[in-house]
């Protein structure tokens, strides 16, 4: 559960070994990835913040509908019957994974307050991002950056603004990783090519100068026939051809 959610084995592991919840176990780890304060924003009070979620909710579902197992772009709310609960998974449309992921699940992100933030949105929600074919070290990079959004947002309905957050920042480190392995191609092609010219190089000082030119076709091909067979039997000395004559 923590793994596919950008948090490292020790992490996961060192959680497990808690008597945390597995959202209880979520909510820790997410606050370690940044060091902003987690004090409740003041400007709201409690009625204020559960009148703003019943609104958020209700927009929510407008956009997305309710829970429907069999469609995957719609969102899932843990208690789609209570007004106050904003606990939800939602898909980030946003985004499309690029081909070398291969067939990945549609990227999430979730969003837990019920519990470990009950006062949102005058608490940050916490929040945690899964599938899309990313790997652990993108997930965790653009979750800490919806951490930091979501400070930012304090005292604010988010959740609409952090999908729209979520959905450029993954197309954005997706772009880095596609230059840089790019990049890496290319360097890699460069030295393949470069260690066959010096291998090349290296059997033709060997073998000695090659003619320039020959007196006739049939030496031309007698010359390449032996120098194919040295080469087959590992002999790279300098072929008898040379020796008997230099060709004009």
């Amino acid at each position: 559960f923590l793994r596919e959610r950008g948090y490292t084995a020790a992490e996961a592991k060192a959680a497990c070994q808690s008597n945390w919840s597995r959202i209880e176990a979520l909510s820790n780890l997410y606050l370690t990835l940044g060091d902003e304060s987690e004090e409740p924003s003041g400007v709201m009070s409690v009625e204020e913040s559960l009148e703003a979620r019943m609104e958020e909710k209700a927009v929510l579902v407008a956009m997305f509908g309710f829970v429907d197992e069999d469609d995957e772009a719609s969102a899932k709310f843990v208690d789609v019957e209570s007004e106050s609960s904003l606990d939800v998974a939602l898909p980030i449309t946003s985004y499309e994974s690029p081909a070398r992921y291969g067939d990945a699940p549609l990227l999430q992100m979730e969003v837990f307050v019920d519990k470990v933030a009950p006062n949102y949105p005058a608490q940050v929600p916490v929040i945690a991002l899964v599938g899309g074919g990313l790997s652990e070290r993108l997930l965790r990079e653009v979750t800490t950056r919806v951490r930091t959004e979501a400070h930012e947002q304090l005292g604010e309905a988010q959740i609409f603004n952090l999908l729209s957050f979520v959905g450029d920042a993954c197309t954005e480190v997706v772009q880095k990783e596609t230059e840089q392995l790019a990049k890496e191609r290319a360097n890699r092609l460069r030295e393949e090519k470069e260690a066959a010219e010096a291998k090349r190089n290296e059997a033709q000082a060997k073998q000695g100068p090659v003619p320039n030119s020959f007196r006739t076709e049939t030496e031309r091909r007698n010359y390449a026939k032996e120098v194919a067979a040295r080469a087959s039997s590992g002999d790279t000395s300098r072929v008898s051809m040379i020796k008997k004559g230099k060709p004009r």
